[in-house]
């Protein structure tokens, strides 16, 4: 199996923050927009 990791680009932050989001429900962990917003910057 191979995985490839490409470069992200500013259009992959609504995908990566649902993704993200749901990691940190998963876990309990806080979330809100600010979090997301600092973690994607």
């Amino acid at each position: 199996m191979k995985i490839y990791v490409g470069t992200l680009s500013p259009d992959d932050g609504q995908e990566w923050k649902n993704l993200y989001r749901g990691y940190a429900e998963f876990h309990y962990d806080p979330m809100n927009n600010e979090i997301l917003d600092t973690v994607w910057n």
